[in-house]
Order: C-alpha cells, then sequence, then structure tokens
C-alpha cells in the first residue's frame, strides 16, 4: 500500500529545524513546483492540487517529493514556510515570465515538411522537358513547391504553406503518379530514381498562421537529394524521419517500415490493413457499438465515430473491417484526402471524384448482401461532396451500413438521417492510458511522466513510448503543429507563452498589444481548449503543446 507522504505530519519539529530549513533555501524551483507550493500555502490537499492543475494525482506526489528534497524539508508545514520567501515577485518567479516579444506581422518559425527529389537519367533533351512539365504540374496538383535545379533533377516539397499530417500520404501517391505518367509519356525504359525526406524547415508564416513567402528548405532537401546516391533504378528511398512518420501513421508493408521500395509498388504502402496494429487496447466500449452496427438486427445503419486526431478513429475503423471480413460482411474502405478519394483496399485513387465510388457502393448493395462501408477522415470532404454524400444516405441500399470517421467538425458533415448513431472519442481513462503503455511496452516504468505529457491521447502515448519523455518525435510536433495551423490560433501569443507564464494583465504589454486585441486573441485561444487561465495567470493546458511551440520557435523568434 502505497504512503502519501505529502499528508503526513512527520511529527512536530523544533522551530530550530524549520528555521535551518528555511535559511538554506537557495533554489530555483520549477514552474510547476511553485504552483504547487502556492496550492499548498491555501491550504489544498492533493486531489485538490491535481484538479486544480488538471494533471494526476500521482503526478502531484511525484512534485512534492522533488519539492521537500529541494527545500530540505519533511512535511507541508515546513514547505510552507517556506513559500513566503520563494514566492516573492522579485524571486525566481520572475525569471520564469515572458518577455515582451517583438511586434512582428510576419514571424519565423520551423515547420515540419516532406521532399521528394527526383533524377531523371536520360540523354534526350525533350525527355527533360517532359520530366520538369510532369514534376511542375504535381506541385501545382498537391500545392507542393516545385524546384528544378538541374536537368533531370528537381525536388517537391510538401508543408511550406501549412502544416499537414496528410503530405506524406499525398507525396506517395504523387511519387507513384509521376512515375507511372513518365513511364507512359517516354516508355517503360525509363531510368528515375526517388528519395524521400521528412526534417525541418524555416518559413516566415503570418501571426494567425499559413506562409507569408519566405522559406529556407536547404537541409530537408539536401537530405532527399542525398538518397538518390544510394537508391536503385525505378526505386523511392526514405530517410530515417520519413519513415518515423510513416510509423507514426500506420503506412507500410505487412507491418514493416521500408528503407526503400519500387514506384510500381508504392501504392501498397496505402493499403488499408498494413499489419501494424497489435491488440486493441482502451476502446472496446466504442468497439462493441461499431461492431453492433453490422448486426441485422441493430436499428442504426450509419455511425459517426468522430474526436481530434490522435485519438484513435482510423484503429477503430481497421478493427471493424477486420471483424466484418471475419463475419463474411464485404468491405469498401475509402480513405478521404485532400482533394481526393482513395480507394484502400485497391489501392488506387478514386476516378471521377466520388461518383464512381457512390456507382459502386450502390452496385454492392443490388445483391441485398451484408456489405460494410468505410469512410475515413470525412472531414475532408467539399461541400459539394458532403451534399452527395448525405443524398447516399438517405437512400434505401439493403444490407448496407456505414461507418464515417473524422474530426469533431465532422458533425456539420450529416444531416439529419434516420438511424445514424454517434459516437465520440475522447481522451482515455488513466487507468486505460496506463494498460495502454504496459502493452506496447511491458513493464515500463517512468509512466506518469508519459500520462501528464500524453493527456492519455493514444497517438502521444504511442510516440512518447517509443522515443522517451523527453524526445519529441517529428510525428508529434507534426500532428501538434498541424492541429494547431488548423485552429488558426495566434502564433505570436503561443510563443510568447511558451517563454513562461503571464498574467492577463501583463499579456498587452508582453505582445506589444492594444489590450482589445490580446483579449480577442487569448479568449480564442482559450476556447479551443489550447490555453487556459486559473487565478488570473495563463499558461497551456497541455505541456506537450507548450514544449512542441517552444520548439519550433526556438532561436527564430528573439526577445526584444
Amino acid at each position: 500500500m502505497s504512503t502519501d507522504i505529502s499528508q503526513e505530519s512527520g511529527g512536530s519539529e523544533s522551530s530550530e529545524d524549520a528555521d535551518k530549513s528555511v535559511n538554506a533555501v537557495d533554489v530555483r524551483l520549477t514552474v510547476r513546483q511553485r504552483q504547487i507550493l502556492r496550492l499548498m500555502k491555501q491550504g489544498l490537499v492533493n486531489k485538490e492540487i491535481a484538479r486544480e492543475l488538471d494533471i494526476s494525482l500521482g503526478t502531484v506526489k511525484q512534485h512534492i517529493v522533488a519539492l521537500f528534497k529541494k527545500l530540505n524539508v519533511k512535511n507541508r508545514t515546513m514547505a510552507v514556510a517556506c513559500s513566503d520567501h520563494l514566492l516573492e515577485e522579485t524571486g525566481p518567479l520572475a525569471e520564469q515570465r515572458p518577455v515582451p516579444v517583438k511586434k512582428l506581422d510576419a514571424i519565423h518559425a520551423r515547420r515540419p515538411s516532406v521532399t521528394l527529389s527526383f533524377r531523371l537519367e536520360t540523354e534526350n533533351i525533350q525527355d527533360y522537358r517532359t520530366f520538369h512539365r510532369v514534376l511542375s504540374a504535381a506541385s501545382f496538383d498537391c500545392n507542393a513547391h516545385f524546384i528544378s535545379h538541374s536537368h533531370g533533377n528537381g525536388d517537391l516539397v510538401f508543408g511550406i504553406h501549412r502544416s499537414s499530417e496528410h503530405d506524406l500520404r499525398i507525396a506517395l501517391i504523387q511519387s507513384g503518379m509521376i512515375f507511372d505518367q513518365l513511364r507512359t509519356e517516354l516508355g517503360e525504359g525509363i531510368a528515375l530514381y526517388g528519395g524521400m525526406s521528412a526534417g525541418y524547415i524555416s518559413v516566415s508564416q503570418n501571426r494567425y498562421g499559413g506562409w507569408s513567402g519566405d522559406a529556407i528548405a536547404r537541409s530537408v532537401i539536401e537530405k532527399a537529394r542525398s538518397l538518390l546516391e544510394k537508391t536503385e533504378k525505378n526505386s523511392l528511398s526514405f530517410n530515417s524521419d520519413a519513415q518515423g512518420i510513416m510509423n507514426a501513421y500506420d503506412t507500410g508493408i505487412d507491418g514493416q517500415s521500408v528503407n526503400t521500395l519500387a514506384f510500381s509498388d508504392i501504392d501498397q504502402l496505402m493499403f488499408w490493413d498494413m499489419g501494424f496494429d497489435s491488440e486493441l487496447t482502451g476502446r472496446e466500449k466504442e468497439k462493441n457499438i461499431i461492431f453492433q452496427l453490422m448486426d441485422s438486427n441493430s436499428p442504426h445503419r450509419i455511425c459517426l465515430l468522430e474526436g481530434e486526431g490522435g485519438m484513435g478513429k482510423s484503429r477503430l475503423c481497421r478493427e471493424a473491417g477486420r471483424h466484418a471480413l471475419k463475419a463474411g460482411i464485404s468491405l469498401s474502405f475509402y480513405k478521404m484526402l485532400p482533394g481526393a478519394v482513395w480507394d484502400s483496399i485497391h489501392c488506387r485513387l478514386v476516378d471521377a471524384g466520388m461518383e464512381c465510388m457512390f456507382e459502386t457502393i450502390r452496385a454492392a448493395s443490388e445483391n441485398e448482401q451484408p456489405h460494410l462501408v468505410i469512410m475515413d477522415d470525412v472531414h475532408l470532404l467539399s461541400a459539394v461532396r458532403r451534399e452527395q454524400l448525405n443524398q447516399l444516405l438517405q437512400e434505401a441500399l439493403p444490407g448496407t451500413c456505414f461507418l464515417l470517421s473524422g474530426r469533431q467538425s465532422s458533425k456539420d458533415v450529416l444531416q439529419e438521417h434516420s438511424g445514424l448513431r454517434n459516437i465520440h472519442l475522447s481522451r482515455m481513462t488513466e487507468s486505460e492510458a496506463m494498460a495502454l503503455i504496459e502493452h506496447l511496452v511491458p513493464g515500463y516504468r517512468n509512466t506518469q511522466p508519459v500520462i501528464e505529457k500524453s493527456r492519455c491521447v493514444p497517438l502521444f502515448i504511442r510516440e512518447i513510448v517509443r522515443e522517451s519523455p523527453d524526445v519529441i518525435s517529428m510525428a508529434l510536433v507534426l500532428t501538434v503543429a498541424a492541429r494547431l495551423d488548423r485552429m488558426r490560433v495566434d502564433w505570436k501569443l503561443l510563443y510568447a507563452l511558451a517563454l513562461g507564464q503571464s498574467s492577463v494583465d501583463e499579456l498587452p504589454g508582453v505582445l506589444n498589444d492594444s489590450r482589445e486585441l490580446a483579449s480577442q486573441s487569448l479568449q480564442r485561444a482559450i476556447s479551443l481548449g489550447v490555453l487556459c487561465e486559473k487565478g488570473g495567470y495563463i499558461s497551456y493546458r497541455s505541456p506537450l503543446v507548450k514544449e512542441v511551440v517552444a520548439f519550433l520557435f526556438s532561436d527564430q523568434l528573439k526577445p526584444e
């Protein structure tokens, strides 16, 4: 049975011992330790502190143990006796506050990026022209940046305009399409070499997100070009960071990441059941509801699975697909991409928009046999496609049920339909998160820092455990940055608070803004769940988000 040392009286201490502890204090406390000490002074017990700071009880206890050790005290009474000295405004707390940042409309930051580099070997000058025309058209189609640097060499840089977790998938699809088009136009005997790298570029971005015109991508481009020297003919090689993102987003073949792959096999990386999944942990309730959807006696024929990124929506879709096949139910599985639809069973883009997909679904229903249609990331559908989807769902399709998944905005995709069941995926409970950690790494010891940093988001847990609590993987940075970009929050505000805590009253001065503008930026960030305000002070709700923002802006935006 564990003992809550922070609640023990520790016996009565002499005033001499207490004075020794107080007078000996010459320490620097972390922001979290300072917050806990202040709440202890207010008389809050551990459970109340955990609730106030939105952290686990175990994490509170760990901080208090460290706090007692730093203060050289044995109990709460002695710690609180030190608080007046330690919590003075002129003490270390002042060093934790942000200093005013430059008043800029465009700011410089790191941004996760994916680069495709190609080299075409040919002696025909017309082939070079065809090569550059094909790459230029591809860059236009997928909103990438095309760099033509010599005959037969070219790069496509993804992610300059905004961070997106879809960049890698789009780059993979484009690499296969480029090869197919060049082979069609230049003949079967072409010699094309490709390299894909993931890395960080430096961009100037607008205060509320989006690219403002300047970018430095030399490092990630050079990494992609260096892969060309060891790539086999008509193949694509990947650097370690690209492989890490592929692993995080379950992209591979037969559960394995790849170093090099023939262009003709690239599509297989996007198969719906790629073999990465281990036993599902922590989503039993939601899984059972989805399985009931496929029961012929179920009153529901449409299920909307919604939640923020990293909650496990795609994982549940794959679980449903495997269950359907085991039960003898035919399966259609589609992945929505920005401006495109991917058939995840036949590994190809859907022709003619979604009309072809809808006709396939209608044709499958004519035999009146059980049929499950899965559509992942439906929030990416355009307004026109959403209307078409709603028309399809209104039709009577015997034996057909639909599982649709997407972000929380997916509620706006569907109209009211009879037989619709909504499932909201939120963060795991702490016990579920502990079970997931144990499942991923049996015997993992350092669980509390993982839980606090991940806030029990499954994808975050997987990535933190895969690396370590002190390392931020590129997949985590990409996921967090993409989400913040979509929210269109004030990046200048996020940067300022990544430097330290600020009071509401100090914020206009920190941002060099009017009180009205600072208040608008703050209220939006709070309403979106990025920041929170407690006791007149503003801080990040998630330590991971704060860490990512600090990383993106490190050495880029200097304080005045």
